[in-house]
């Protein structure tokens, strides 16, 4: 099937067509069954047969494969949803734990100097929380609205309860105006007003010196981030998802820059779509979370991992980059590619894997049970991870795979495996990756899968960049 449009598109945007009929005659010919999200190429399909542009058995058989895939599904005993089991299911108890656990589960601690965090509610007078994602809901592009939201602002205030006053400004916008669009919507970008943000900006200082400490929410929205699809009509105004820069959108660097200027304790935290460069707010901060879009349980997850009752265990599923010049900045890189910078570091600001905790981990050299194996065989390569902190905490470990030789090139590391264990403190646990054909399989040159014979390193860690490696040679 066709994504929205795209059929018409090969006519209106590609011109490869001359009409929108031609379109549908190209598209069904190529193997497009089915178009979305409407009849627009397809509407002559009748006719096209009839003129021989496209065979009645071609017709018939995209017919069968779309009636196959609805019988499959249940459509025509079942066409309509059950709305009291949908009323039942969405925002129940349940389910809510579960959209809790979630949000914790995908908080990333990036930062935390001198031990910032947690934060003891009892030892702060006044808590100030400035951003322009503190007070709104913020949920990503093509979300629909769940029952309820929590706020960062609302999470916080509900946590530390009557004995810590709690103070909030905006700051500034990320976008005018500056809530979150409803699926449907479709808002055109529109630049805050610099006076606007002025204002803003002079509220957020006069608030936060009162303050023992600030909390900054941050990050973007779901205007600056999102898919880019053009025009949705002709003359209308380009909705517009992409980005020339990795910098915190609108004023928030100049924001944090004010705001450090007060020489307060700061805490980022991040809701945003994707990775930012934020190299200068990991400057002037001494504590960063990124948070993602966290679903309802927003501000009820952040509050519980400034306050230490979750403790930290997200890592990271991107690298983070230095500054936008740094792309493309993956982790799998091959051996040849990004050799470094004059002037800046080659390395990522924050490296795919990584993730923070109120605990620390120490990892043993990893061991494996077979140092020969043959292409279908499998060992067993174990590590030891030691909670040498002073509470339980949930450890990500990660396995990588590194080829030192190939037939065709390989990345440096590949991510092959990963485990999230709970360790009391004090307490270690033995994890252990089964290493077989699925870990260690490569494209060969005639584009099958093969294990090659030679020696692959098996590497484990806490992230991409710190691991330990035990060497398995295949037969």
């Amino acid at each position: 099937m066709s994504d929205y449009t795209a059929v018409e598109q090969l006519n209106t945007l590609q011109h490869v067509v001359a009409d929108n009929s031609a379109a549908g005659v190209l598209a069904i010919n190529s193997g497009v069954d089915m178009e979305l999200p409407a009849p627009s190429g397809y509407a002559d399909l009748a006719a096209s047969v009839r003129a021989g542009k496209v065979s009645m058995k071609d017709l018939d058989a995209a017919v069968a494969r779309v009636l196959t895939i609805k019988f499959r599904a249940g459509l025509f005993e079942h066409p309509l949803s059950d709305p009291d089991k949908a009323a039942a299911i969405v925002g129940s108890k349940d389910h809510i734990q579960l959209a809790r656990r979630v949000a914790n589960e995908a908080i990333v601690l990036l930062q935390n100097k001198n031990n910032a965090l947690p934060l003891d509610a009892g030892k702060i007078k006044t808590l100030a929380v400035i951003g322009p994602n503190a007070n709104k809901k913020r949920l990503g592009t093509y979300s629909s609205t769940p029952p309820y939201f929590v706020t960062v602002l609302d999470g916080i205030r509900q946590r530390v309860g009557a004995g810590t006053k709690v103070v909030y400004a905006e700051g500034c916008r990320i976008s005018e105006p500056d809530s979150a669009p409803n699926l449907n919507d479709f808002m055109p970008y529109q630049a805050p007003k610099e006076e606007t943000d002025q204002k803003l900006m002079k509220d957020a200082l006069d608030v936060a010196g009162s303050a023992d400490v600030i909390v900054l929410a941050l990050g973007g929205n779901e205007v600056v981030s999102r898919e880019s699809i053009g025009q949705m009509a002709p003359g209308s105004a380009s909705i517009l998802g992409d980005s020339d820069t990795l910098e915190l959108p609108g004023r928030q660097n100049e924001l944090v820059s004010e705001l450090s200027k007060l020489g307060k304790p700061m805490i980022a935290v991040l809701l945003n779509g994707k990775a930012y460069s934020i190299g200068r707010l990991a400057e002037q901060t001494q504590g960063i979370l990124e948070g993602w879009y966290l679903g309802q349980e927003t501000g009820n997850a952040i509050a519980g991992v400034l306050f230490g009752d979750v403790n930290p265990s997200g890592h990271l599923p991107v690298s983070f980059a230095r500054n936008v010049g740094q792309l493309p900045v993956y982790y799998y890189k091959k051996p040849a590619a990004r050799r470094g910078y004059v002037f800046d570091d080659n390395s990522a600001l924050y490296p795919f894997g990584f993730g923070l905790s109120y605990t620390t981990f120490s990892y043993s050299k990893p061991v494996v049970d077979h140092a020969e194996i043959a292409a279908s065989g499998k060992a067993m390569v174990s590590v030891t991870v030691s909670n040498t902190g002073s509470r339980a905490g949930d450890e990500v470990v990660q396995m990588y795979i590194h080829h030192p030789v190939s037939s065709v090139v390989q990345p440096v590391i590949a991510l092959r495996g990963f485990k999230r264990v709970h360790i009391d403190a004090g307490k270690s646990e033995t994890v252990t990756f089964e290493v077989g054909p699925d870990e260690l399989s490569i494209l060969n040159a005639q584009m099958k899968g093969v294990v090659e014979p030679g020696p692959v390193d098996v590497l484990i860690g806490a992230n991409s960049a710190e691991t330990a490696g035990v060497r398995l040679t295949v037969r």
